[in-house]
């Protein structure tokens, strides 16, 4: 433009580029100089992030929970720590949400009012308690693990990690099952069962709506509860019909009647479990003293060679080769021991399961809104009404007992009752039937994944009242 006249000059503050040879030339000297620096400037700073990268440090606003270090820190050398305040809070929504017995809503209100969690702008600006939108990205976030995704590249961090991956990809699951955005949850505690169902035909939400009716008569007002469909999927025609309370009620019992069992099969399988877990430990324990013998042997030559590459009697090549091998050989026979605390929270996990699975119905029944709520939601994966009939998907450590108890019962009770002619032949009877049951149990344990073990755990010790069971 200034080449062809449309602009007479450019004059700055230091300098005036004219429309003459030499002015051009100059102004395009200044172009490419700004063109260079803003050029090396990205790179260096490409550079600097990759090497805080490397070093573990995440070059991105940290989530809720952690700082940055401040603006007094020298540039290059900030680092990732606590928030001492917010971080445990984070942990304990967390494990709310492994539980899988709330939803997203109830954890968020839970956070916010009642723990007191809040965003880390003040109240200057803008901030408060922690908003729906920030407890899904929260729950959403791989950063509380210990890692962190820099240009799509998973990387490991150097802050502190809350969960571990099995227990993410477990929340994952959980979060994956909520339908829309996830906010359910009863705006009025008398509508028990509105936002843990969904519509078997459309897929939206299960909502209820409300009825009172005067009778003049009797001078009394009643309210009535209907549920049905919220038909928000407007690509879909949706014409299921509407129930009342009672049916819903009435299909829960049934269906928490398939997953109950007696007090004394209970009591048969955790005395079947203790005597196992003592056999069990027994073994563990002599595998245990086993496995700490082999590793003596290249701790010792670890030892000796040490002290022979101090007496420089070896060089650093040969050193480094051997020291590589003995510690590889310690690696692996490490790996090979018993992990004791992962079989005491499999001993604790049954337990609560058969605990719940014995006083969930009873409770169900005797408990308030809150503990039907936590009931259903802690049984099942899905709830689904079509056809006016619930279908519930239950939680697979459940599947077992659903599947294959029943018949086990009903020859229970009836060889209870039965006369065989001599308590020796009664007794081989029962003896046959509780092999059974145990054989039931045992599948039960076996869908119990790490993973899941911990988070069932973390579950009941967070909130023993959720989960139903008679350890309350």
């Amino acid at each position: 433009m200034l080449r062809i006249g449309e602009l007479a000059d450019l004059k700055f503050v230091t300098y005036t580029f004219e429309n003459t040879p030499e002015g051009i030339w100059i102004l395009q000297m200044q172009m490419s100089q700004s063109q260079y620096e803003s050029a090396k400037l990205s790179r260096e700073v490409t550079r600097g992030m990759r090497q805080k990268v490397d070093l573990g440090y995440c070059p991105t606003l940290v989530p809720v929970g952690y700082f940055n270090s401040g603006p007094t820190t020298e540039k290059g050398t900030r680092s990732i720590y606590d928030d001492g305040e917010r971080l445990p809070v984070v942990r304990k929504g967390i494990e709310l949400g492994l539980t899988g017995n709330y939803t997203l809503a109830e954890i968020h209100r839970i956070m916010a009012f009642k723990w007191g969690l809040t965003s880390r702008r003040t109240k200057k600006q803008g901030g408060g308690p922690i908003s729906y939108a920030q407890v899904v990205k929260m729950f959403h976030n791989i950063f509380y693990t210990g890692y962190f995704y820099y240009k799509g590249e998973l990387r490991k961090g150097a802050h502190s990690a809350i969960m571990s991956l099995a227990e993410y990809e477990r929340l994952q699951e959980i979060l994956g099952r909520y339908r829309g955005n996830g906010r359910r949850y009863a705006k009025r505690q008398y509508m028990r069962f509105t936002g843990i169902m969904h519509c078997g035909t459309c897929g939206c939400a299960i909502t209820a709506t409300e009825k009172r009716k005067y009778y003049e008569g009797s001078k009394r007002k009643a309210l009535y509860l209907y549920y049905h469909c919220t038909r928000k999927n407007r690509r879909r025609v949706c014409h299921e019909r509407a129930m009342s309370e009672s049916a819903p009620l009435r299909q829960f019992d049934a269906v928490l009647g398939k997953y109950r069992i007696l007090p004394e099969f209970r009591d048969l399988a955790l005395d079947h479990l203790r005597k196992r877990r003592e056999g069990k430990a027994r073994r563990e324990q002599r595998l245990f003293e086993a496995r700490h013998a082999e590793l003596a042997d290249p701790e010792r030559r670890l030892d000796g060679l040490i002290r022979m590459r101090a007496d420089h009697e070896i060089d650093g090549a040969d050193f480094k080769r051997i020291q590589t091998e003995y510690k590889s050989q310690m690696a692996t026979i490490q790996k090979t021991l018993p992990d004791e605390q992962l079989t005491a929270q499999e001993m604790a996990v049954t337990e609560d399961l058969l605990n719940f699975a014995t006083f969930a119905r009873a409770q169900f029944l005797s408990g308030d809104t809150e503990a039907k709520r936590r009931i259903l939601l802690g049984i099942s994966e899905n709830l689904v009404l079509k056809d006016g009939e619930l279908l519930l998907e239950a939680k697979k450590w459940f599947v077992p007992i659903g599947e294959r108890y029943s018949l086990v019962e009903a020859e229970y009770l009836a060889a209870r009752t039965r006369d065989y002619g001599s308590a020796q032949a009664r007794e081989h009877v029962l003896l046959t039937i509780i092999a059974k049951w145990c054989r039931v149990r045992d599948s039960n344990s076996r869908r119990l994944m790490p993973a899941d073990l911990q988070s069932a755990l973390v579950g009941h010790l967070s909130n023993p009242a959720s989960c139903g069971c008679g350890r309350i």
